[in-house]
């Protein structure tokens, strides 16, 4: 599923990248003195001569996600290319490399991180230092910030080798290391200060160090950092990465953006690619249909969960009468976006397999490539032959795209490829086109990448030029088949100067063997979406699939089984293309700790976008302080972290803490706040004697639970402009929180009017 090996980034990236990152600089040019504009960004070095690409690198597949969770942003950069400098890379916090063996000028490069190193920015070094081979007074100057010394010896034979641990907690978080252990590069403990956390028995008496953190910076060796096995494409952490990374970039205490929650809930949101619009099904009532599988989906799937907002995202060209659309194919898309908890998104014109190949494009090449595969049509513009060729549009024509790995396969670059090329009609043009379907007040505002998920930089820039977010890729699971967070990936690839936001669950194609057996295999998405609830929230909930699931009763019923679940989980549901937007926001969001260094107590979130949850972890003991904080909804207590709800409408908001004594309620405040809800608010205005106006918006009924003092009753009003749309009442329990739901439709901005009662009111729960 996912591969070891590269991540990439240049100074020139560096360059390209400006305009995201020159966010920060102002703010530090900007900066008040008595303010500190809090580095997020981890420069990762990868070889790109032993890693085929950036997604697929260590780095990249396996550290980002635990780096996204301490609320860090990562950027790449070949340690082949010229090295960047910390002014290219505003809000450098650290450096994160995993190289497999020695790096190119290895003097070069330890003068360029002993600078980096000696500025005070630490180095977390997995696996290999890449500078063995260079002479050992030049390693020590770089290695005595890890709490290293070089010996110059490798030991290779370890068969009657003891390890030892140090401290507690940061080994074996997935497996502990076994027999037979891994050769190690000989290392001396070189600093008394540093944190020993495991260490091989030298035979003289002394231990050599394997995972250690020193001063500035940390060093989990070869094997001992994470277990793979390449044979099945599967592994385990072995250090506990989030302590790891937590310790050595000392980020303990500071706020995380945080894209997993919203309004105090887990997130959920699906999105549905459109391969497959046309297939047949066989699902009994829908096997004789046109397009069988997307109505099965559309009577079984869509329409009875008006609750759960759906991304519906087609291929263009199936809903354009030049090339595969009929009357009826229009008809069921028109059917379809009408219902208002589906958005509408493009999976591009023709569906490109292999994106790279577009980067320059060649028609006449793409040309060859259809003859070879017995794909072009008999006469030139034969729209039937190209129909037929084409028609059950599922994975299995991604066997096409081998590279020709068997004598009678060939490549395809794309499902249509009678399609004129032009990437701005893959973007922009395909919105168009979907667009003509759709009720008046909808539009498309999201790209899903098809194909490889692999857009070339100017691909995605087209994306945003055309005013929409883009999103897939990733394909994470944690499940018994892939039983590590190793295969959890981040929120988005940002390597080459783009921000791609990930899917943030996989799809069925990773549990069907590419849709060739095993058609129930959605189900087990389940599994994941648990595993990166508990025991930390790692993930939002999110269903993706495709359309061909309407083909099959048992893939049907495997995305009405992920449904169920989600009926029966404490969430707050969004369209996918605002997920999308809360991920953009993770990358351009800036803090700034007021009156302090990193790990004071104030601090003000800025140009944070569409994201509004900061999470502070280990905060048990600690809560918001209202009367010094401004543009903040709400609180929540989770798992040990404090989830800090903003208001969308505060350009600005300050999040200010103080200590409390007492974790088994809600934390008390001077004024009502939101403990959690499934529709989100904005524009909180806290009124006399306890009253509170919000506005809200949702789909499904609009669960709420507040703080308010305890056992005090409320009126509350809910009305669309000026017509009252709900009321009722509720009592605080004694704790302090109120709970309540609106039955109302909230898919447009409602108000929302809570009313202290006078004492002694009659009350009921509503």
């Amino acid at each position: 599923m996912r591969q070891a090996i590269r991540p990439a980034l240049s100074w020139l990236l560096a360059l390209l990248l400006l305009p995201a990152w020159g966010l920060t600089a102002h703010a530090q040019s900007q900066a008040r003195p008595e303010e500190h504009v809090v580095k997020r960004t981890i420069l990762a070095l990868y070889d790109r001569q032993s890693e085929e690409t950036i997604r697929l690198s260590r780095v990249g597949s396996y550290a980002t996600m635990p780096l996204h969770q301490l609320g860090l942003k990562v950027v790449y950069h070949n340690i082949r290319d010229p090295l960047p400098t910390p002014e290219t890379i505003p809000g450098l916090r650290g450096v994160v490399t995993w190289f497999g063996g020695e790096v190119p000028e290895p003097l070069a490069y330890l003068r360029w991180a002993t600078a980096l190193l000696e500025q005070g920015i630490p180095f977390a070094v997995l696996g290999d230092t890449g500078t063995t081979g260079a002479p050992v007074e030049q390693q020590d100057r770089f290695l005595r910030h890890l709490g290293l010394e070089a010996t110059g010896d490798f030991r290779l034979l370890t068969y009657d080798m003891a390890l030892s641990q140090g401290e507690a907690g940061m080994i074996g978080y997935e497996r502990a290391p076994m027999r037979p252990y891994p050769s190690y590069t000989v290392f001396r403990q070189g600093d008394a200060g540093a944190t020993l956390y495991l260490a091989a028995k030298g035979g003289e008496g002394a231990d050599h160090p394997l995972v250690i953190i020193g001063e500035n910076g940390g060093f989990a060796g070869a094997g001992y950092e994470y277990y793979f096995d390449p044979e099945i494409v599967r592994g385990r952490w072995i250090i506990d990465p989030f302590a790891f990374f937590s310790r050595i970039f000392r980020v303990d205490g500071l706020p995380r953006p945080d894209a997993t929650t919203l309004a105090g809930r887990r997130i959920y949101f699906s999105h549905v690619d459109g391969d497959g619009w046309r297939n047949i099904s066989r699902v009994p009532g829908f096997r004789d249909r046109e397009s069988g599988a997307t109505w099965a989906l559309f009577k079984k799937a869509w329409e009875p969960y008006p609750d759960l907002p759906v991304t519906v995202a087609p291929i263009a060209a199936e809903l354009d009468t030049k090339y595969f659309a009929s009357a009826d194919d229009l008809e069921l898309a028109r059917e379809l976006f009408a219902l208002p908890h589906i958005e509408a998104a493009t999976h591009t014109y023709s569906h490109p397999f292999v994106w790279r190949f577009f980067r320059h494009y060649n028609a006449q090449k793409e040309q060859e490539l259809e003859v070879k595969a017995g794909r072009a049509p008999s006469t030139e513009g034969n729209r039937w032959d190209r129909m037929m060729a084409s028609f059950n549009l599922t994975p299995q024509d991604r066997y096409l795209i081998s590279e020709g790995t068997a004598a009678d396969e060939h490549p395809v670059m794309r499902a249509f490829a009678n399609v004129p090329w032009s990437l701005e009609n893959e973007i922009a043009g395909s919105a168009r086109q979907i667009e003509e379907v759709l009720p008046a007040g909808k539009k498309v505002a999201l790209v899903q990448w098809s194909g490889d998920t692999s857009p070339f930089p100017k691909a995605v820039r087209e994306t945003r030029a055309a005013g929409m977010t883009n999103m897939n890729g990733g394909d994470p699971r944690f499940d018994p088949e892939y039983p590590s967070v190793l295969f959890v990936s981040g929120l988005a690839f940002t390597g080459n100067g783009i921000v791609q936001p990930y899917a943030q669950a996989s799809n069925e194609n990773t549990y069907t063997n590419l849709w060739s057996e095993r058609y129930y295999g959605l189900r087990y998405l389940a599994a994941t979406l648990r595993n990166t609830e508990r025991p930390r929230r790692l993930k939002p909930f999110n269903l993706y699939y495709h359309n061909y699931s309407g083909e099959f009763p048992e893939s049907l019923e495997a995305v009405v089984s992920i449904l169920d679940l989600a009926r029966r989980s404490e969430i707050a549901p969004i369209e996918a293309s605002r997920y999308a937007a809360i991920v953009d926001g993770f990358q351009s969001t800036r803090i700034v700790a007021i009156g302090g260094q990193d790990g004071g107590s104030v601090w003000r979130i800025e140009n944070r976008g569409a994201l509004n949850t900061i999470r502070f972890d280990d905060a048990a003991f600690q809560a918001v302080d209202f009367g010094r904080s401004a543009g903040v909804i709400g609180q929540r207590h989770y798992q040990g972290s404090l989830y800090v709800a903003l208001d969308p409408v505060a350009k600005a908001p300050v999040v200010a803490l103080a200590a409390i004594d007492r974790t088994d309620i809600p934390p008390a405040a001077d004024r009502p706040y939101l403990i959690e809800a499934r529709w989100p608010l904005r524009a909180l205005q806290p009124g006399a004697a306890g009253a509170v106006t919000a506005e809200a918006r949702g789909y499904g009924t609009g669960a709420f639970t507040w703080r308010v003092e305890p056992g005090r009753s409320y009126a509350i009003h809910v009305l669309a402009g000026e017509d009252e749309v709900w009321r009722g009442r509720a009592t605080a329990d004694a704790a302090g929180r109120l709970a309540f739901t609106v039955d109302a439709d909230g898919l447009r901005w409602l108000r929302l009017e809570l009313s202290p009662e006078a004492a002694g009111t009659s009350d009921s729960a509503s």
